[in-house]
């Protein structure tokens, strides 16, 4: 619904500024501290709905003439099927020697690592993970090919003699 006295430009704009806030929160919450060594993680951790941030990406993708920012907004679109409903405070995570052997951790924290490791827990999250990332890949292809200004250049000749897409 339109306010009172405010232009589509205005509204155009105040929308753009609200989605690039959702990225940088969703950006802080994939560096946060801990998050990274984790396969899955709850939805909780996320300041906004995951349908949010997907939107917020891909409107960003779309709009976006950087294509290495395309590439990253693509690439944090498709980490958004890391967090899922259901998986708890505490984030199933998998074991490696490479951990100890980095001193990330010590032993008794390694040891209790494999006692509480959940093969089945970790099944069930991949398979939910694997089908929505398809999902997502798609959806950022699509924004990609239409996205207009990290077409190559004959593409972009071509639709702008057709009278298609606005001139650069």
């Amino acid at each position: 619904m339109r306010k009172r006295g405010q232009s589509l430009a205005e509204r155009a704009k105040a929308t753009r500024e609200t989605e690039e806030q959702i990225i940088s929160e969703y950006g802080d919450a994939l560096s946060a501290k801990g998050l990274s060594d984790a396969l899955v993680l709850d939805v909780s951790v996320l300041s906004h709905p995951k349908e949010t941030i997907l939107e917020a990406l891909l409107n960003e993708m779309a709009r976006q003439p950087n294509k290495v920012m395309v590439e990253y907004l693509g690439r944090g679109a498709m980490m958004l099927a890391q967090f899922q409903p259901g998986v708890g405070p505490k984030p199933p995570t998998v074991p490696t020697d490479k951990k100890m052997a980095q001193g990330t951790v010590d032993k008794d924290a390694f040891m209790d690592m494999v006692r509480e490791f959940d093969a089945d827990k970790i099944q069930h999250f991949s398979r939910i993970m694997s089908a929505e990332t398809e999902t997502i890949i798609q959806m950022v292809q699509s924004v990609t090919k239409q996205n207009y200004h990290i077409q190559p250049f004959y593409v972009r000749f071509w639709r702008r003699l057709r009278g298609i897409c606005p001139r650069d």
